[in-house]
């Protein structure tokens, strides 16, 4: 019940007020009366009401002095101010105040038995509103971590948010990241992974590793957040206030490098960490820099710390111009689209690194340097996978691209190369995919009566089971479960037809242990429940 205290200097309208409205039936009751201002402030101390019905002229204060009390007393109190004055003043007044309601005596009590009434749902609402607000405070405080590092992530590899706006303080306000400090990035990379592991599921699981153990290392220090970038790539974004960082940060990638090893991870982790930036906003440009910066791994050997200014004489880059590693990298991501047949991935990802060689006025012989490189993994890719198309040899195709006299004319060549390549790639998987799920289809058809897993598929085709789901979910448009339910939903509808069999019978008969299970099943997918549909089938025949 919401507690009303009722202020009045007439005696006849506080019993009138206290007697002749219904106050259960809105849920409310009155908790206390007051003749005066003075012992309404009092009353107000005292009861914390969540309604204050007030007259406005009376002895000690006036109401629009009690009802700014009551509001700063409990913000979600509403004030109902009677008066015999009709003043533009008073009105005014009790609007700055937020009032709820002002009403001109004589009071009419059905009137106010409304208006108490619509006060009462305006705080559930706002009691509500408040408790949808906390709930959702605390579950992005829970979360925090994970929506911090989204944010970032999106920083570090576009130089914007979500928004395709730069960060604003708000936004690191939000993720509680601090302002007016400088920042590193640090990048680390497992060493020669492909080299020494092949199989993907091992990869996964190392890769699982790192990310869990270095979270949870990052999570004990203040100031530092663990950014997962894109496969085998991480950071750890250092802010700070200390002028010299080298052996802060050296250390923290010392102690991650340990950590693996206590795990038996059969790799070394090389860093790379950027120059000092002055602002997040920056963190794209210390990205490219610690990209850059990772290559030396080559002169170094593994396992390496590299800061960027141990390896570059140049001062931060001022002029936009981008690193060759950065060109090597959208390359990458050109054959990895390519790899699994995805035309769309590989035109966009060939247009940006395009696009990209003209906005930077790049060198042609960093073009043709770029472009040949991607020809060599088409080409290395067609011999590895039987592939026959119909490409000019590997000395011509080399031939033009170092020839070319423009970027787009490089454009062009390569982009015939690696849309006929991924079209072939996407024709032979698509055939695959097709005879895998007629194959899985006809398992189901056949076996659909006994208790039928992803796992147990996986045995009868000879393929993971997550890859199962991911490639029912995306030949059918269906999930497994819903693939098998709908097909033995079909199969009872035939059975159904006949009289002979009961519904717990059917039931078993289709694959569901439990004859309720499958009646909420049936209905859902049909509509009607399965003694309804045998109904509307003997009517129809």
């Amino acid at each position: 019940m919401y507690k009303v205290l009722i202020i009045d200097d007439e005696a006849m309208i506080r019993k009138g007020l206290r007697e002749s409205v219904p106050w259960t039936d809105i849920e409310c009751e009155v908790v206390g009366v007051a003749s005066n201002g003075y012992d309404g402030l009092q009353a107000i101390d005292r009861w914390e009401p969540d309604i204050v019905v007030t007259d406005i002229k009376m002895p000690g204060y006036d109401g629009i002095q009690v009802a700014e009390h009551a509001i700063q007393t409990n913000p979600l109190a509403k004030v109902i101010l009677l008066s015999g004055y009709s003043e533009f003043e008073y009105a005014r007044k009790a609007i700055q105040l937020g009032v709820f309601h002002f009403m001109l005596k004589p009071t009419v009590y059905e009137e106010m038995k409304r208006v108490i009434a619509d006060a009462v749902r305006n705080i559930k609402s706002e009691e509500r509103r408040i408790r949808e607000l906390a709930k959702f405070r605390s579950e992005f405080q829970q979360q925090l971590h994970m929506y911090r590092s989204i944010f970032l992530r999106k920083i570090i590899l576009n130089g914007q948010s979500d928004s395709g706006a730069q960060a604003s303080d708000d936004s690191l306000r939000l993720y509680e990241i601090p302002l007016e400090r400088d920042s590193y990035l640090i990048v680390f990379k497992p060493d020669e992974l492909d080299t020494f592991i092949d199989k993907e599921e091992e990869k996964q699981y190392w890769m699982t590793s790192i990310t869990s153990s270095v979270e949870q290392y990052v999570s004990r220090r203040s100031s530092c957040y663990f950014v997962p970038l894109k496969d085998e790539w991480f950071s750890i974004v250092y802010v700070t206030e200390d002028e010299e960082c080298r052996e802060a940060i050296t250390q923290i990638c010392e102690e991650i490098q340990s950590l693996q090893l206590t795990n038996d991870m059969p790799l070394t982790l090389s860093f790379s960490i950027s120059r000092r930036k002055p602002r997040l906003t920056h963190l794209n440009q210390a990205y490219l820099e610690a990209v850059d910066a990772i290559q030396h791994i080559f002169y170094m050997g593994a396992g390496s710390i590299i800061f960027h200014a141990d390896v570059s004489q140049a001062s931060d880059k001022e002029d936009g111009s981008v690193p060759f590693a950065y060109y090597s990298e959208c390359s990458k991501l050109i054959i990895k689209a390519l790899q699994v047949g995805d035309e769309e991935r590989c035109q966009h990802e060939l247009s940006d690194l395009y696009q990209s060689f003209t906005k930077n006025q790049e060198r042609p012989g960093v073009v043709r340097a770029v472009s040949v490189e991607i020809a060599a993994q088409v080409l290395s890719f067609v011999v590895r996978g039987h592939i026959e198309l119909d490409f000019n040899t590997r000395e011509k195709l080399f031939n033009d691209i170092m020839l070319c006299e423009t970027s787009e004319g490089c454009f062009k060549i390569i982009e015939d190369v690696v849309i006929s390549m991924v079209r072939e790639i996407y024709k032979q998987t698509k055939t695959r995919h097709k005879k895998v799920i007629e194959q899985i289809i006809g398992l189901l058809q056949e076996h659909y009566s006994q208790n039928i897993s992803l796992e147990w598929l996986s045995d009868q085709v000879h393929l993971n089971s997550n890859y199962i789901s991911r490639l029912i979910k995306k030949e059918t448009k269906e999930t497994f479960t819903d693939l098998l339910t709908n097909l033995r939903i079909e199969q009872a509808k035939k059975l159904l037809q006949n009289p002979l069999y009961k519904i717990y019978e059917i039931s078993g008969m289709t694959g569901f242990e439990d004859p309720h299970y499958f009646s909420v099943k049936f209905k859902k997918i049909t509509g009607i429940s399965p003694s309804e549909y045998r109904d509307h089938y003997k009517d129809l025949f």
